[in-house]
């Protein structure tokens, strides 16, 4: 009963949102990244309902209120509800120190003169605020973003992003459905909105030491399941488990993954502990996961290791029969729209691990246990000699950025965000910081 009210909730929610596209950028310049402030750096705005808050910007002189979600949070995991986990907040629907607010640094606005700044509080009846800036290290610029508490403080109906039935993602770029917690749909506004997927393909092969077996894996042999979600108004946050089982009783659990999924892009940080090295098991382990699409004959593919490009057309030719590049990223992109697809791995691990590409561009393909013929193309990345990760903890990170009025070379800039967070500091508060805590 619970999964039917929340389900018939997300469907009317769905119903009713005003999905926006991201406006034209302030003084960051970056639509592919987020910001997220902690409840413990805005200093004293504990324990105030969470219906109190605003965040607005100045452009020009004028301030006006900005997309943003409030996440509650325990310690470092937002919370979220669903099917399997349902774990409420310390103090369900205050603002308490471990909590976040979520913006979009594109919408970060100047810093206005403090008579200005003032004198919209005092109009606005704010009875505490907090200045936030956001600073691009990559170009040395900065902008700035004013949380404020009020009785009725201003906000914005609008959304980037929303969560609906069926397990999808819409936002006004890009939708995107999963089943069995893996994505089978993708459809880009600028690419006419059809289905650009055929599914997601994952291949894996380990041979047991003496070479006793060799077991083969693919991603109808591993299991998928979404757990729970957040739906605000910035971000969808999913929340999904997999697990494999390979042979001779072992399994193995990539355990709990979140994916984010922001207006322009999707980012899945990943963290992963081996008590023990894969050598120990086995004498060979190599893995392949990609996704396989369809229907983008007339489209170019893009790499890291590359000078020029490849045309997709269903046909492979001779540099494709003998495709071999390193990672960590590449791009599909038609005429004006691109998705780009990063992967960062954490030193230790890009130290034991080469990463490299795969791409196979084969209208006639098929490759059990697959369904449908052909991969227009298939992309993704390939890992070899995985038994010789020794024990350890590894952390990485895959972002998919929609990149509109795409212009080859257009994805350094994105890439050079994605590795090079913002910096982000609270640098100004009202006097009366400490009055709204005190309300009802």
């Amino acid at each position: 009963m619970r999964l039917a009210a929340v389900v018939l909730v997300l469907a009317g929610a769905s119903a009713h949102a005003e999905i926006v596209p991201l406006g034209s950028c302030g003084p960051i310049d970056r639509r592919h990244d987020h910001v997220e402030v902690i409840g413990s750096a805005l200093q004293r705005l504990n324990k105030i309902p969470i219906g109190r808050f605003g965040v607005v910007a100045f452009r020009d002189g004028v301030a006006r209120p900005i997309v943003f979600q409030l996440d509650e949070r325990r310690g470092r995991k937002v919370v979220v509800e669903g099917p399997e986990v349902l774990k409420p907040d310390h103090r369900p629907g205050e603002f308490d120190y471990d909590d976040g607010i979520v913006v979009m640094p594109c919408d970060a606005g100047e810093r206005p003169p403090e008579a200005t700044r003032d004198a919209f509080m005092a109009r606005a009846k704010v009875l505490a605020w907090r200045e936030v800036q956001i600073e691009d290290t990559l170009t040395g610029r900065r902008g700035y973003v004013y949380v404020v508490v009020a009785d009725t403080p201003p906000t914005t109906t609008a959304r980037y992003a929303d969560y609906g039935p069926g397990d999808a993602v819409r936002t006004a770029a890009y939708r995107i459905a999963m089943e069995n917690a893996l994505p089978t749909q993708l459809t880009l506004t600028d690419a006419g909105e059809r289905n650009l997927l055929d599914g997601f393909r994952l291949r894996a092969e380990a041979t047991y030491l003496a070479n006793l077996l060799t077991a083969t894996l693919t991603e109808q042999g591993a299991r998928h399941r979404l757990l729970a979600w957040n739906s605000g108004a910035v971000r969808v946050t999913r929340r999904s488990q997999h697990d494999v089982h390979v042979a001779l009783g072992v399994h193995l659990s990539a355990g709990v993954s979140h994916t984010y999924f922001y207006p322009l892009h999707i980012r899945g940080p990943g963290k992963m502990r081996l008590p023990i090295s894969p050598g120990s098991l086995f004498t060979r382990v190599s893995a392949m996961a990609g996704v396989d699409m369809q229907g983008l004959e007339g489209w170019r593919y893009r790499h890291a290791g590359g000078t020029g490009e490849l045309v997709i057309d269903g046909k492979p030719g001779p540099e494709e029969a003998h495709f071999a590049a390193p990672g960590p990223w590449f791009v599909v992109h038609g005429d004006d729209v691109a998705i780009l697809t990063a992967l960062r791995l954490s030193a230790n691990l890009s130290r034991s691990l080469p990463v490299h590409l795969v791409y196979v561009d084969d209208a006639t393909r098929m490759q059990p246990p697959e369904r449908h013929v052909g991969s227009v193309p298939l992309v993704g990345y390939r890992m070899d000699a995985i038994e010789r990760l020794p024990a350890g903890y590894y952390e990485f990170e895959f972002g998919v950025f929609i990149l509109t009025g795409y212009r080859p070379g257009d994805e350094r800039r994105v890439l050079d965000g994605f590795a090079t967070p913002l910096h982000v500091t609270v640098t100004g508060r009202s006097a009366s910081a400490s009055a709204p805590a005190a309300a009802p």
